[in-house]
């Protein structure tokens, strides 16, 4: 994976952060809307012609999805971080092997220089140069 195409799946995981709030705070939002139904469920239930088992069964059902989709939208929240924080650490970790490639490029550089200056040391530099380019 490419830097820029870590720096792209970050922001798009950013994106999906910030829509997971949103989504957060309209559960909350249908939280109350769902206590606010309990109360009229509970009203209208006083009613001789209402049944109330079957007003408190479709709240109890309702409540149930309810923390189902609380569930399984903590669940994705901590997926996301969890991605973002990988995706922050294999940035991290680009980076760090970009700079050990130069780091590499430039020991090779001076490995053929000294080869060219010194003949006599070619057979102590290119075991070591083997060495690394194993890494």
């Amino acid at each position: 994976m490419k830097n820029e195409d870590v720096g792209s799946e970050l922001a798009l995981t950013e994106t999906l952060m910030k829509k997971h709030q949103d989504l957060i705070e309209q559960l909350g939002d249908f939280r109350q809307s769902l206590d606010q139904l309990r109360v009229q469920g509970t009203t209208i239930s006083e009613y001789p012609e209402t049944d109330a088992n079957k007003i408190f069964s479709r709240l109890d059902g309702l409540d149930i999805r309810y923390d189902k989709l609380i569930e399984s939208t903590d669940a994705l929240g901590n997926d996301l971080e969890g991605i973002m924080q990988l995706q922050r650490r294999l940035g991290g970790l680009q980076r760090d092997l970009k700079a050990i490639e130069a780091k590499v490029e430039h020991l090779d550089k001076e490995a053929d220089e000294i080869n060219e200056k010194k003949p006599d040391v070619v057979e102590v530099i290119e075991p070591e140069r083997a060495k690394l380019k194993e890494l």
